[in-house]
């Protein structure tokens, strides 16, 4: 840093500039003085501006006076160093203060140059008539000046002639004029030498007046073409050889003396005596940079808004202030697959609805004639001929004053989303039918229990009855079993929480099984059933459980769904690789429009309170999911009301073996017998549901505790150390997951066994109990079969808990 500061302030091979040529001391010292005069000068005006910008704290752009004021200072020091030159040649700096001159110079200019309109803009009202006010003073003192020039020349000439003292006056008279018009004005004589320039003309050229006078005009004029960059004709020539006006001409560049170029617009008229003789010609032009600057952002936003346009998603237009449309968007073409042409004005309504048109044109002229915004909704015919549903808009563009110049519209197709708001209706609906027929089914087997419970005290001395009663409320009962679990089967499958886990199984095993079980339903109905089953195995790759839903399923709804006395004919065949389980009946049958609709959720063919069949609409849209797992088809067929229906289920066929030439077995259970006596702890925050559990378990022999708080239980088992322990998930203060962790922390050797009796059946659950250290889980209501099942499967008393499964 020290050598390039140091060699910059070197003086080293350069003389001083008074051994430069041969200078007098006169012209040496004129020099110098010149430049420390320009320097002071220099110095006084920015220290001034300087002042005045400390002191005018809220002058606008003080940016630019700072500029200002390191321009002419960085201008000033250039001077100085020029007179220091004389006695040492430091070169090198002035190098430098130079570029730094011109990067200052030229920063003025880029700030200074999009900060002339915000400064024209600054003015206010008061400055303005401050200025007309003012510029009445001059204009005043001027014309009072003039006069008095006017008297003075008047007694100065008063031997000439009246003519000539008139042509003085008119003369400058004119030259005042010319002086104060905007434009530039250059007046020649007959062989094309200025004669006169106004000031705005020394600006635009570079030349003062007293330089251009006597110049041929091409001299200090030079123009070229602005697109060619080929010298431009003179419209000045053109005028005195042609004698007549020559009109502006455009694309016109005009290079200045010091070569800086600006576009301009100029014209040129002979100039005539009282005689009509050519006297010379005038020449006027003005700088349009800032009007070119505008056409090219005009059409830089033109082609923007037009990029835009077409770019939208919407279909575009433009009018007239009638409505006349006079633009459309590219999206418009593509849409309709039309031409400007074939669409312009009102031409548009040839790609209306013809149902509509009226009204839309109706409407819109309306719009017009009102002055305020449109909306409508109406159907566009596309290129391919489809009507598709658009929304509609226009708004009306306004002038400054308030006048409509136009309107600009577009039109949003809304057909997807008018197909949603159908769907979703349609949803709703569904939902709410839904929920009023789970209501519905609900309620019914809670009234026949409900019922019973009341009967029960009435008819304890009647044995039949009461049995009859306990049978009735039972069926109920598991009515309501199977509603919860086909809603929670749905809902598993609709968030993939379901699994299957096929094995080669024989399909006639299954397909009896289910009849066998439905069968007292079926012959309650007097129906009459057909099985056609052939002799040899159906080996299909299936999950027993998940197809034993899907049978049961659709011999339910034959049986419910078929007027009393009616045939329900079951046929299951193989052919061609693949396995055919069909269900047919001649019941109520099927509308052809339902025939894929009822596999959808909650769907029922008959949706009206007066049904008596009941049901969710859940069972066929868990079948068809269940297969669909299975990799197979489920189709309804039917011919319509009062003609039967037929369900029919295809699978891949497997080939036979072995193995599954019969139904798998179930895991073997515990040998029927005398239950084994254990230590139970029952744990239920419901007092209701703990109670009537701690009585069943103790009807079939077991030592029973009932507790209803977390905190009990966990000390129960601490001192009593039960054998099993019926444990509630949902209690208030601590969970069953939280009571089981617990009761796992515990560091005895021999632990109970812990099962999950809960509401909560989805399999999450059951990996949540599994993880907090259950080993089985039970769904409530508890089942006494199961419940005996699992006892059994408890070899003795006090061993280890069991691997974890789940007890139906």
């Amino acid at each position: 840093m020290f050598d390039f500061f140091a060699q910059l302030f070197s003086a080293e091979g350069f003389p001083p500039r008074w051994q430069c040529g041969d200078w007098s001391s006169f012209h040496g010292w004129l020099y110098i003085v010149s430049d420390l005069g320009v320097w002071s000068a220099y110095t006084a005006i920015p220290a001034a501006l300087a002042y005045f910008v400390w002191r005018k704290r809220a002058v606008p752009f003080r940016g630019v006076f700072l500029l200002f004021i390191a321009f002419i200072m960085a201008c000033g020091l250039t001077h100085l160093l020029d007179a220091v030159m004389f006695w040492w040649p430091g070169y090198r700096l002035l190098g430098l203060v130079e570029l730094i001159t011109a990067v200052v110079s030229w920063a003025t200019v880029v700030v200074l140059v999009p900060m002339v309109p915000r400064a024209l803009a600054l003015r206010t009202p008061e400055e303005l008539e401050r200025e007309i006010e003012a510029r009445r003073k001059v204009e005043s003192e001027l014309q009072r000046a003039n006069e008095d020039l006017e008297r003075r020349v008047a007694q100065r000439t008063a031997e000439l002639e009246e003519a000539n003292a008139t042509l003085v006056r008119e003369r400058t008279r004119f030259e005042t004029t010319l002086a104060s018009i905007g434009d530039a004005v250059i007046a020649t004589d007959t062989s094309g030498h200025v004669t006169f320039a106004n000031p705005v003309a020394e600006t635009l050229t570079g030349w003062s007046v007293a330089e251009m006078v006597g110049q041929p005009l091409n001299s200090v004029f030079e123009i070229v073409h602005e697109q060619t960059r080929q010298p431009a004709e003179n419209p000045a020539y053109r005028a005195l050889s042609e004698g007549a006006i020559v009109g502006l001409a455009n694309y016109t560049v005009l290079i200045d003396k010091e070569g800086v170029e600006r576009p301009i617009d100029d014209s040129a008229a002979p100039i005539r005596g009282d005689d009509g003789r050519i006297l010379g010609v005038v020449l006027t032009f003005r700088d349009v940079t800032l009007q070119r600057s505008s056409e090219r952002l005009l059409v830089e936003s033109e082609e923007k808004f037009r990029t835009m346009a077409d770019s939208i998603p919407q279909l575009a237009w433009m009018t007239e202030p009638d409505g006349f449309i006079v633009w459309y968007n590219q999206r418009w073409y593509d849409y309709t697959g039309t031409t400007f042409e074939e669409m312009k004005g009102w031409r548009w309504r040839a790609v209306h609805d013809p149902d509509h048109v009226e009204r839309v044109v109706a409407s819109w002229k309306a719009a017009i004639a009102r002055g305020e915004p449109w909306e409508d909704t109406f159907p566009l015919r596309r290129h391919d001929g489809a009507m598709r549903w658009h929304l509609s808009r226009a708004v009306p563009v306004r002038h400054e004053g308030g006048e409509i110049a136009g309107w600009f519209g577009t039109n949003t197709d809304i057909t997807e989303r008018l197909e949603m708001e159908e769907t979703l209706k349609e949803e709703d609906r569904r939902k709410n039918l839904f929920l009023s027929t789970l209501a519905h089914e609900l309620r019914n087997p809670l009234a026949t229990i409900s019922n019973a419970l009341q009967l029960w005290p009435m008819v304890q001395d009647d044995k039949a009855e009461m049995q009859q009663l306990r049978t009735m409320a039972e069926r109920q009962l598991q009515q309501l079993v199977r509603l919860i679990d086909d809603l929670l089967e749905v809902s598993r499958i609709t968030r993939g929480k379901i699994e299957v886990r096929p094995q080669p199984t024989d399909l006639r095993a299954i397909v009896t099984d289910v009849i066998a079980t439905l069968r007292r339903s079926i012959e309650s109905h007097d129906h009459l059933l057909h099985v056609e089953l052939p002799e040899s195995p159906v080996i299909v790759n299936a999950d027993v459980t998940r197809m034993t839903q899907v049978f049961t399923n659709l011999l339910n709804n034959a049986d419910k769904y078929t007027p009393s006395r009616g045939e329900i004919t079951i046929r299951l065949e193989q052919a061609e690789g693949r396995v055919l389980l069909s269900v047919r009946d001649n019941g109520l049958g099927i509308p052809k429009g339902m025939l894929t609709k009822i596999f959808e959720m909650f769907q029922q063919v008959d949706s009206s309170p007066e049904r008596s069949q009941g049901g969710l609409g859940i069972g066929l849209t868990l079948a068809r999911e269940l297969v669909d797992m299975h990799g197979g088809t489920i189709e309804a067929k039917s011919e319509g009301p009062g003609t039967g229906s037929e369900f029919v289920v295809t699978l891949p066929a497997l080939a036979a073996t072995a193995d599954a030439e019969s139904r798998p077995t179930e895991e073997p259970t515990a040998a029927e017998g005398a239950l084994p006596r254990l230590r139970v702890l029952v744990v239920d925050d419901v007092q209701a549901s703990a109670k009537t559990l701690g009585k069943i378990l103790e009807k079939i022999g077991q030592d029973v505790a009932v507790v209803t708080e977390p905190a009990a239980a966990i000390e129960h088992v601490r001192q009593h150390h039960p054998d099993v322990v019926f444990l509630d998930i949902a209690m208030p203060g601590m969970n069953g997951y939280d009571v089981a962790r617990c009761i796992r922390a515990d560091a005895a050797d021999l632990q109970p066994v812990i099962v999950a009796l809960t509401g909560y059946g989805q399999e999450e659950d059951r990996q949540a109990a599994y993880d907090a250290g259950f080993n089985r889980h039970m769904t409530k209501p508890a089942n006494i079969t199961a419940l005996k099942q699992l006892l059994s499967s408890l070899s003795s008393p006090k061993t280890p808990p069991p691997q974890s499964k789940d007890v139906p």
